[in-house]
Order: C-alpha cells, then sequence, then structure tokens
C-alpha cells in the first residue's frame, strides 16, 4: 500500500503525522488515489524491501522537460523587463508555452487513455509538480542573483506570477484533453486528473521542495503570495512555540487536552499539537494567556490555520515524490543512479535493477510496456468435462467427495506456486495457469504438481485420466482489463506464447481418437475403414509405450499426445542459459536415451530427464520443437552415464553418441 511506502521512506514530516491514520486521512481528505507503488527487484532477481514507482528516463523525457524549463525561464525573464519598465515585444514566452504545451498536450492525453484504473496521470502530476517545484523554489533567488535592482519583495510577486502561467496553460490543455478523450467516447469520469486541481489550489506543491520548522523557507510565500510580513510572523510563531511549552508545564486544563490528543505527547514535541488544525484557533480563544500582541494576532492565526492544511498537504505531496525514482536502460539492463537510490534510504551508489521491472514511459505508447518476457506454466486434468458429466447422475455423496477431492488437489497446487514464487493468472476450471521469472523455480514447481497428482490417485482421485502439463518460454502481454483491487491491478495476459501453452495441453489422446472413430462406426461407416483412416494418428514415431503415464509422445502426423510434462525449446534455451542446474547425465532405457540433470530445490535435489520429441502441429502455430520432461523418479530401470558436454543443446545432441566419461 501507498501508506506503508509513507511510512518506510517518509522524511520530514513537522506538520503531519506520520501514522498509519493520519496519513491515511491525509489522502482521503487530498484525493489522492495512487497505484500500489512497485516492488523493487535487484539484477539476478534478488528481493528487497524496497518499492516505489520507476520512470525510465529517455531523451524524449529529458527533452520535455527542458521545453517547460525554457518556458518558465522565457516567461520570468518577461516578468523582469516589466518590472523594470522596460518595452516587452520579444513573443519568445508564446513560443516556449506552445512548444510545451503541445507536448504537453500528447502526454496528457497518452497517460490518461492508457490509464485503464491505474491511476497513471495521478503519478505523471507527481514527477511534473516535481519538476516545476524544483525550478520554482529558487527563482525569486535566481532573479535576485541576477537583477538585484527589482527588490526582493518584486522577486517574490514574479515567482508566483510564473507559477500562474504554468497553471492556467496546463489547466487549459487538461480540459482540452478531457474533452476529446469523452467525445472518443472514454465512458471514465476521472478523464481531468483530480490530483492537478489539488496542486493548483494549493501553491506551495508546486513552488517548493523542503519547508523548515521554523518556516524560514517561506519568505516568498509571505511576501509574493500572501502580502504578509513574513518576518513578524516567523517571531511571533517563534515566541508562540516557546510559551505553548511553557503552558503546558502549568496549565493542567492544557495537559489534559494534550493527553486526549496525543497520549502526552509521547516522544514527540509538543509542536505537533500546533500542528494540529484548530488546536492554535482554540489556544488564541480560551487560553487566559495568550496574548495576541505577543504571539499571533487574530488575522495571523486564520492565516496559520489555513497555511497549516497547506503545509500538511504539501508535506504528504513531496514525501509522495520521494517515491519517484528515476532509472536509466543501458545494455538491455536497467540502472538507478546513486542519486535517486538516496530517495530509497539506501547509500547514494550506482545500483543494478532487475530487468524484468517495468517502469513508466510517460512518452510511449501505454505507459508501462504490455509485453513481458516470462516462462509459463499450464496443467491440464485430462477428461474432466467428461467425468464432470458423469458425476452428474451419480449419488450425492460421490459428487460431494469428488469435487473436495479436487479442492483439495488444488488447494496443494496453489501452495506449490506460492512456495516457487509463480505469478497466478487464471484458472481453467480443469487446470491453472502460472507464469513466473525464473524457468528452475517454474520446472521444480511442474515435478512437485505432477507429484502431487500421482498422490492424489493412489488415494483414490476421481478424476484419474492423467495430467498435461506445458511449459513455455515467451512474449506475453498484460492488460489491464481486470480493473484494480485492493492487492492491486489485476492484469489479463495474452499473446501467441498463452496459445502455444493451451495448444500444448489439448492434444488428442488415443482414447478420444477411440470415441471418434467408434462415433463414425456406429453412423454406418465400416469399421476396417475407418481404422485404416485413424491409423497413421494411432501410430507413434517416439519410442515408448502408448499406455504408459505420465509420458508424452508425438504421433507420425505430428499431433502432440501429452499425459506428462512437455516445453518447448524456448524453455530449454533459457534454462540452459540461466543455469541452476547441474550434473549432466545419459540414462539409457529398454525403449529410450534421455539427458538426465539435477535441479536444487529447498527441500531436496530432483532429477529430471529431457529427451527432443520432435516438431508438433499445433493448430495455428509455427510447428515448435517440444522436448518431454520426465521426472528422474519415473524413469525405471536402465544404465546411467556421465555425459562431457558443455550445455544443455549439447547433451542433447551427445545422446545418441558416447562421449561417456564414466558409468553412474
Amino acid at each position: 500500500m501507498t501508506i506503508e511506502a509513507l511510512l518506510q521512506s517518509g522524511q520530514g514530516f513537522l506538520f503531519l503525522l506520520p501514522t498509519h491514520s493520519e496519513l491515511q486521512r491525509a489522502l482521503a481528505d487530498a484525493g489522492v488515489h495512487l497505484p500500489t507503488p512497485q516492488p523493487i527487484y535487484l539484477e539476478g532477481e534478488k528481493a528487497t524491501d524496497l518499492s516505489g514507482y520507476l520512470i525510465v528516463e529517455t531523451p524524449e523525457l529529458r527533452s520535455f522537460e527542458t521545453l517547460l524549463v525554457q518556458a518558465l525561464e522565457a516567461t520570468t525573464e518577461r516578468l523582469v523587463r516589466q518590472r523594470r519598465g522596460e518595452a516587452t515585444p520579444d513573443d519568445a514566452p508564446d513560443l516556449a508555452w506552445r512548444a510545451y504545451l503541445s507536448v504537453l498536450e500528447g502526454v496528457a492525453e497518452n497517460v490518461t487513455a492508457s490509464d485503464y484504473g491505474r491511476h497513471f496521470p495521478a503519478v505523471f502530476w507527481l514527477y511534473q509538480s516535481e519538476v516545476v517545484a524544483r525550478w520554482l523554489s529558487a527563482c525569486h533567488i535566481r532573479v535576485l542573483a541576477l537583477h538585484p535592482e527589482v527588490g526582493v519583495v518584486a522577486a517574490a510577486e514574479i515567482k508566483y506570477a510564473v507559477f500562474e502561467e504554468f497553471v492556467r496553460g496546463a489547466d487549459r490543455v487538461l480540459r482540452i484533453v478531457a474533452r476529446r478523450l469523452a467525445a472518443e467516447g472514454e465512458p471514465r469520469g476521472d478523464l481531468f486528473p483530480s490530483l492537478f486541481t489539488r496542486m493548483r489550489d494549493n501553491v506551495l506543491i508546486m513552488s517548493e521542495v523542503a519547508i523548515d520548522k521554523d518556516l524560514e523557507s517561506l519568505n516568498a510565500y509571505f511576501q509574493g503570495f500572501l502580502r504578509e510580513d513574513g518576518a513578524d510572523f516567523r517571531r511571533r510563531w517563534r515566541r508562540l512555540r516557546l510559551w505553548h511549552t511553557a503552558a503546558l508545564e502549568q496549565d493542567r486544563g492544557l495537559r489534559r487536552l494534550a493527553r486526549l490528543l496525543f497520549d502526552l505527547l509521547r516522544g514527540q514535541s509538543p509542536d505537533v499539537l500546533l500542528a494540529t488544525p484548530g488546536y492554535v484557533s482554540y489556544l488564541a480563544s480560551t487560553a487566559p494567556s495568550f496574548d495576541a500582541e505577543q504571539l499571533l494576532s487574530p488575522r495571523q492565526v486564520e492565516v496559520w490555520e489555513d497555511l497549516l492544511v497547506r503545509l500538511r498537504t504539501f508535506e504528504l505531496f513531496q514525501n509522495l515524490r520521494r517515491l519517484l525514482v528515476r532509472v536509466r536502460r543501458v545494455d538491455g539492463g536497467l540502472v538507478c543512479p546513486g542519486e535517486e537510490a538516496k530517495r530509497l534510504g539506501i547509500p547514494a551508489h550506482e545500483i543494478n535493477l532487475s530487468p524484468t521491472l517495468r517502469p513508466l514511459d510517460f512518452m510511449s505508447p501505454w505507459v508501462v510496456d504490455p509485453g513481458v518476457n516470462r516462462s509459463g506454466l499450464l496443467y491440464d486434468l485430462v477428461h474432466f468435462t467428461r467425468r464432470v458429466s458423469q458425476l452428474r447422475d451419480a449419488p450425492s455423496e460421490r459428487q460431494e467427495s469428488a469435487f473436495r477431492a479436487f479442492y483439495q488437489l488444488q488447494r496443494k497446487v496453489d501452495r506449490i506456486a506460492r512456495e516457487h514464487r509463480l505469478y497466478h493468472e487464471k484458472y481453467l476450471g480443469d487446470g491453472s495457469f502460472y507464469t513466473g521469472r525464473d524457468c528452475v523455480r517454474l520446472l521444480v514447481a511442474a515435478l512437485r504438481i505432477q507429484r502431487a497428482y500421482r498422490d492424489a490417485l493412489r488415494r483414490g482421485f476421481p478424476f484419474d485420466d492423467g495430467m498435461r502439463i506445458a511449459l513455455n518460454h515467451g512474449h506475453y502481454r498484460l492488460l489491464p482489463l481486470g480493473g484494480v483491487h485492493e492487492s492491486g491491478t489485476r492484469y489479463e495476459i495474452f499473446g501467441e506464447s498463452v496459445v502455444e501453452l493451451f495448444r500444448m495441453v489439448s492434444g488428442k489422446s488415443d482414447q478420444d481418437l477411440d470415441e471418434v472413430a467408434s462415433s463414425l462406426v456406429a453412423r454406418g461407416y465400416a469399421a476396417e475403414e475407418v481404422r485404416k483412416f485413424f491409423a497413421p494418428l494411432l501410430e507413434g514415431t517416439t519410442p515408448g509405450p502408448e499406455t504408459t503415464p505420465f509420458r508424452a509422445r508425438l504421433s507420425r502426423t505430428g499431433q502432440l499426445l501429452n499425459n506428462g510434462i512437455v516445453a518447448t525449446e524456448a524453455f530449454l534455451d533459457d534454462l540452459d542459459q540461466g543455469g541452476g542446474w547441474r550434473s549432466l547425465r545419459r540414462f539409457v532405457g529398454e525403449d529410450s536415451r534421455f539427458l538426465v540433470i539435477e535441479l536444487e530445490d529447498a527441500r531436496e535435489c530432483l532429477d529430471v530427464a529431457l529427451r527432443p520429441l520432435g516438431r508438433a502441429d499445433l493448430k495455428g502455430l509455427p510447428s515448435p520443437l517440444l522436448y518431454e520432461l520426465v521426472d528422474g523418479d519415473l524413469l525405471g530401470d536402465g544404465v546411467l552415464q556421465r555425459l562431457v558436454a558443455r550445455d544443455l543443446k549439447a547433451g542433447l545432441r551427445a545422446l545418441s553418441g558416447d562421449p561417456v566419461t564414466a558409468s553412474l
């Protein structure tokens, strides 16, 4: 949640109490709706307790920021010339704003149209407000340094005049974008970003980057925005803090109030009470020793109560902006520069992040690239629908027992998936679809899922026609069609890689073909002719008895007959490159040869046997090269020999050769 991230990385809370309840109330009052900060993984998929909003820094983003700065600078120069009584015929500011706002219009439309409930506009305006605040916070200082004759008050007024120019232009562009998207049929009611409205109404958010306890940094705000004597207010504010500390010691009623508000201020300064909305007004109207001549005047009390609301909201937004972390793409990886690392609360040094992280790119379509490279696992129970139909006429006790057994198996599979840190993408009725970054964990999970099914069969599992498991590695597309939930955005996963997995578990078995053949005979076709017609499909081209359980093969026509675990060549390539396996061996059995590798799991070492099946004919897809994977426990009798090979591919090629160093 955003609140936990704020508590973890928040700094400089002076006017807003950094507790869960206070932050939750402040977020609600400010109308802030943000996505859950992204967990941050280091290179090699090393988990951390860090999170944030990753923004990829691109040349287009830097150019966009440059256009903004040029518009702010040009406006400042024009206002300075006006203060000095000089002619201002130069149209450079108008041209600069036109250039910036035209790009802003495209970016705003992109982040809004690509949102789908993920609150991209809110994150964008956190980022954009920080760029504006960094420049505006020092605007009056730059003006005085370059043009001291302008004067302190005029320099402060110029600062907020530039702010108004920015807000007017941005507001106009955002309304144009909202009207255009509404005309195109966008049904949402959040086409105009509410976060921008909050920032527009609270000038501190986009004009300051830090505010100190003594309010020294708000000189320009008092002079240029409030038109108040800031020096006098700060003197009275310091006196108020000293008076309040003494009053708490002397006034029993005030101490009781403090106890009610903050439990005797345990671990907190008494100044925290002064930062409670309405508290100073209460003191000014009820405390006998409150001297408006020395402390705050009635007008200054009003100024303080209004300023306090602005300060609390500013601190909330400033700490939210600390969750923005800029990263760069370098040689296919993600790098977090040292200055950005400090935002995460770690020492300032360059950090290599996981390349699988998906940072926001406001300048690109979709903002977050919907394409991801992952490994996928899909399992399916054979003839599940047929068995469910058969159970429909069975006694209720048998139905209840069957579905309870299925539920228990599914729970066990889910537990295996969680233990191996797989993403659960969707349930399929008779199976499930998972993805993961680590192909070794996916393969180990596949073995354990098959073992769970085998164990269920030993205990009388009624769906006993087999389990098909498919593994691949490829390019998936994630689209947020499921909306936003308490746990974050739910994505639907699409792409050819998903279709590939489904095809790898939906191949016809011999029993399916027998049913079709029987149906044709029942309709009057000659049994001998039907048998001849289906003969090519029933004749296998790979070794192994057709009835062997938990095995896979290809028919002569390339039809995949999967009752075990099959994987694509891309999955084997990823397994080969990523390592995580060891001990290449060759298994020579009565009817087949396998390459055997050892996988290290948290609890034990698992042997898995591999062999090429050949190119399968998968409907609607190019014919992929598939491999069969068999649990080492199922290999049976045979000779196990050590192989000399550099990698899995070389080991698989050596299955038919004899590069053997020793027998085991």
